[in-house]
C-alpha cells in the first residue's frame, strides 16, 4: 500500500491580537498582555517555518480603515520586510456561525477562562489602556454576539466577578476567544491557524503550534536571548534577523514539518548549522567548557582544547571561575567551533 506523503503547508495564519501582544514584549510601559513572551515565540516560529504568513481582520469597518497606526507595530514592521500579510477578502464579522457553535464555543471558553482568571483580566486592561489598541478599537464595530439564552446568568455571573471585570469587558473577551473560528474559516482548513494563546482553547483541543514548539522553537532562543539582554529588546532587530533565519530555513528545507521527521542528532546538526550561519550568539557546550577549565586550572593545556582555548584566551573570554561560556555568534563559523557551540533554548525541549 502507498503510503501518502504528509502535507508541509507553505502559509500559516496569525492574529493582530498575538501581534498586540508581541508589541509588549518589546514597549513595556503601562500594561502588559499575561501572554507576550508567548506571543513573541508565536510569531517568530510561525514566520520561520512557513513562506507566507497571513493575518485576517475582525471587520469590514477596520479592513477599509487600515492604517500603519492602527496594527500592532510588530505586524507593520513585519509587512515592511514581506514576512506578513493582511487578508482583505473578508472579515470576521462577515462570517455567520449557528447557535450550536456559539454555545459550545461559550462552554469552551467558561471552562477555560476559570483557570485562567487572573490572565484574563490583565489582558484585557491591556487592551483596554494600550493607546495604539484604543484607538483602533474606536473605529472598529463590535461583532459581539450572545450565546443562547439558555446559558445560566448565574454561573456567568459568577465567573465574571472571579476574573474582576465588567460585563462589557467579559463580552470582549469571549468575543476575542470566539473569533478563532472565524479566522479559521477565512484562512481555510489548509492554512494552520497560530491563535493567541487566549484563544487556545476554541475549537476544544490544544493547539498544534504547542507540539511543534517541542521540537524546537527559533521563538523560545530569541525570547531567551532578549530576556538576558544578550540582544537587543527592539522588534526591527529581532524581525531582521528572524528574515536571516527563515531564508537559511528554506535553503536547508528545514521546517517543523520536513525536519522534524528525522533523527534526533540530524535535527541539531542541520539547526545549529542554520545558528551558525545566522551569526547568532552561542554558549559553549558544557563538556568543553568543564575540560578548558580543568586545563587552565591545573596549569596545563588538555589538546583536544588547545585550538579553541588559543582563540577564547584571544578573545579575553575565560576568566576560569566565572566564565558562563557565552560567546558571540561569529564564532560559529570558525571550523574548530564546529559541533562545540550550541544556542541555549533552541532545543530544550528536544
Amino acid at each position: 500500500m502507498r503510503v501518502e506523503e504528509p502535507i508541509h503547508p507553505t502559509q500559516a495564519g496569525l492574529d493582530t491580537t498575538t501581534g498586540h501582544g508581541v508589541d509588549s514584549f518589546f514597549y513595556t510601559e503601562g500594561p502588559a498582555d499575561p501572554w507576550a513572551p508567548r506571543c513573541m515565540t508565536i510569531l517568530v516560529d510561525t514566520i520561520i517555518n512557513h513562506e507566507q504568513v497571513l493575518y485576517p481582520l475582525w471587520s469590514r469597518t477596520v479592513i477599509e480603515n487600515i492604517e500603519d497606526r492602527l496594527l500592532p507595530l510588530s505586524f507593520v514592521e513585519g509587512r515592511q520586510r514581506s514576512l506578513l500579510e493582511i487578508v482583505t477578502k473578508v472579515s470576521a464579522d462577515e462570517v455567520r456561525l449557528p447557535r450550536e457553535v456559539l454555545n459550545k464555543e461559550y462552554q469552551n471558553f467558561t471552562s477555560w477562562a476559570n483557570t485562567n482568571a487572573r490572565e484574563i483580566a490583565g489582558w484585557v486592561r491591556y487592551h483596554r489602556e494600550a493607546p495604539r489598541i484604543v484607538e483602533l478599537h474606536r473605529i472598529a464595530k463590535s461583532t459581539w454576539v450572545q450565546a443562547d439564552k439558555r446559558c445560566e446568568k448565574r454561573k456567568r455571573e459568577e465567573l465574571r466577578q472571579r476574573i474582576g471585570i465588567s460585563d462589557a469587558d467579559f463580552n470582549f473577551a469571549y468575543e476575542t476567544f470566539l473569533r478563532a473560528i472565524q479566522y479559521h474559516h477565512i484562512l481555510g482548513e489548509s492554512v494552520p491557524y497560530v491563535s493567541h494563546p487566549l484563544r487556545n482553547r476554541a475549537f476544544g483541543q490544544v493547539p498544534i503550534v504547542l507540539q511543534h514548539q517541542n521540537l524546537w522553537s527559533w521563538g523560545r532562543y530569541f525570547s531567551k536571548l532578549i530576556g538576558d539582554g544578550r540582544a537587543p529588546r527592539d522588534i526591527g532587530w529581532l524581525l531582521d534577523e528572524v528574515s536571516e533565519v527563515r531564508n537559511l530555513t528554506r535553503k536547508y528545507n528545514a521546517t517543523w514539518y520536513v525536519l522534524g521527521r528525522l533523527p534526533r542528532k540530524d535535527q541539531i546538526e542541520l539547526l545549529s548549522t542554520i545558528a551558525a550561519e545566522s551569526n547568532l550568539p552561542a554558549k559553549l557546550k558544557d563538556s568543553t567548557q568543564k575540560a578548558i577549565k580543568v586545563a587552565l586550572g591545573a596549569g596545563a593545556v588538555l589538546t583536544s582544547v588547545v585550538p579553541v582555548l588559543g582563540i577564547l584566551l584571544g578573545l579575553g573570554a575565560v576568566v576560569v571561575e566565572l566564565w558562563s561560556g557565552q560567546l558571540p555568534g561569529v564564532l560559529g563559523k570558525v571550523p574548530i567551533f564546529k559541533g562545540q557551540l550550541v544556542w541555549p533554548e533552541l532545543f530544550d525541549k528536544l
